[in-house]
């Protein structure tokens, strides 16, 4: 009996950078239809995490058979290190699929010597110690830089093409079991044939468009819409202050922050007429499900590149003399970017997005 290929995937980040590359993770599926598809990635820190990692997003989906930890660095990372080298060592890969995010030309070439020298891989897909080529293109048609998506797909060309066009190649492969506690959720609720979703919740001080603000959107909203159903989703942390917003709203409401695993919200999600929320992971997830968003951006990454993935979106992103900076904290310039994003702004994009979902209960 002939062995099957053994094929280690390096992707390392949470639900979003997860998200994001679900198009590449079905092109390696697809790539290596039966081999066995291993992940190379970080595992939860603690119980108080602010967003989930890998293994609970891909989960059951098929898209790969099984995780290795990824050391993070901190107390005893020498020693986890050694460990993880000799389980990979022990399970001997035959291909390395590098999708990570942007490396300096440095830590490539530390990549490329702890897999090619210490683990022994043979062949690698993705890795080039060109820092040129993962750069993200800009795009003079659309004015926008090169997704994420976009980008990881392309450094695996080798492998062969992918249409991200297609709402297909971003499938998560939810269970049965799943899509069940998201319609127990919903089935009784009065709001569950009308609703949007949304999540206030960020990794980043510089990407939150902050309380006051959302408390005046949602009062527009329930005002406005006074039949419409309102979910928040997210990481357990969240929860307090999402109950705080729902002060505000009239409609039928639930928070189920902290409640669900990031399959169980996807569903949720799906269902939604729509999505309104920060740059952060449930955007992506509700993007990977083919929800149309309202995404409100901070200016800290480039345009385009965490973009909400696919079409239909309605992107707020104020490209200030500042934009590209990177930072997790704005203090010198007290976050103009976001802060410039005014609650009439989001209010009109969400008003957008119901009038192109006004069919939606009849669906």
């Amino acid at each position: 009996m002939v062995d099957k290929t053994r094929v280690l995937v390096f992707r390392i980040g949470s639900l979003g950078d997860t998200c994001v590359a679900i198009p590449s993770f079905n092109l390696i599926r697809m790539s290596f239809k039966n081999s066995d598809i291993r992940v190379l990635t970080n595992f939860p820190i603690g119980n108080g995490i602010k967003a989930a990692p890998l293994k609970l997003v891909l989960g059951e989906s098929g898209l790969v058979d099984d995780y290795f930890e990824y050391p993070v660095y901190g107390q005893g990372s020498q020693f986890n290190f050694i460990r993880c080298a000799i389980e990979l060592r022990k399970w001997s890969p035959d291909v390395l699929v590098y999708l990570v995010s942007k490396r300096t030309r440095l830590q490539a070439l530390r990549d490329f010597v702890f897999f090619r020298c210490l683990i022994g891989i043979p062949r690698m897909v993705g890795l080039s110690l060109n820092y040129k080529v993962s750069e993200h293109k800009w795009d003079e048609a659309r004015q926008l830089y090169e997704s994420e998506s976009s980008r990881l797909v392309r450094s695996l060309a080798q492998l062969g093409e992918i249409n991200l066009s297609e709402q297909s190649i971003s499938n998560l492969g939810l269970q049965a079991s799943e899509i069940k506690r998201a319609v127990e959720l919903l089935e009784n609720w009065e709001g569950s044939n009308n609703y949007i979703a949304c999540s206030i919740g960020t990794k980043r001080d510089l990407n939150d468009w902050e309380e006051l603000r959302w408390v005046e959107w949602v009062e527009v909203i329930a005002r406005d819409y006074p039949q419409l159903g309102l979910v928040f989703v997210g990481v357990s942390v969240e929860f307090e202050r999402s109950e705080r917003m729902l002060k505000h709203w009239q409609g039928p409401a639930l928070n189920l922050c902290g409640k669900l695993t990031p399959r169980e919200s996807a569903e949720i999600l799906r269902c939604a007429r729509g999505f309104v929320g920060h740059d952060s992971g449930p955007m992506h997830l509700a993007a990977a499900m083919g929800t149309q968003c309202v995404a409100i951006f901070s200016g800290r990454c480039k345009p385009g590149i965490w973009f909400p993935f696919g079409e239909h979106h309605e992107v707020l992103y104020h490209k200030t003399d500042c934009f590209g900076c990177n930072l997790e904290v704005c203090e010198k310039f007290q976050k103009k970017c976001i802060r410039s994003i005014t609650v009439y702004e989001v209010v009109k994009a969400t008003k957008l997005m119901l009038s192109r979902t006004e069919k939606w209960n009849e669906n």
